[in-house]
């Protein structure tokens, strides 16, 4: 599993996740990837959108996102399929289809992600 912020001009560096996201791991992500990237690229001045996962909105990740003052977008679960994040996740999985060297383990996938991911260029098709 990968987890990744971006914007129409940047993004951070995908963070991969060991087994199971769950709110405890995924309380570590805001903190020490999304508040900073977000923060040193917009100050204050952001708004987060996440895709209503278990983990992005258990009560402990709620509070700490409050806390910190973050804005959130509401996002209804119905409209899932139209989060930004799904056409990044399509052309990662485009350009691994596309590859040469095609994964044949768990550390192979996880390295072609992660470079595919590096390799993508933002537009404001985003």
């Amino acid at each position: 599993m990968g987890w990744g912020v971006f914007h129409h001009g940047g993004k951070c560096d995908l963070h991969i996740v060991d087994g199971n996201l769950d709110q405890y791991q995924y309380l570590q992500i805001p903190e020490a990837r999304l508040l900073p990237f977000a923060r040193l690229t917009f100050g204050h001045n952001f708004v987060y959108q996440n895709d209503k996962a278990r983990s992005h909105i258990a009560r402990r990740v709620v509070n700490f996102m409050e806390t910190e003052g973050t804005e959130h977008m509401e996002w209804p679960a119905v409209y899932m399929d139209m989060n930004p994040i799904d056409n990044i996740w399509s052309d990662v999985t485009r350009t691994i289809d596309a590859s040469a060297n095609q994964p044949t383990n768990l550390a192979e996938l996880r390295q072609a992600v992660i470079d595919a991911w590096q390799a993508l260029t933002l537009h404001t098709k985003y």
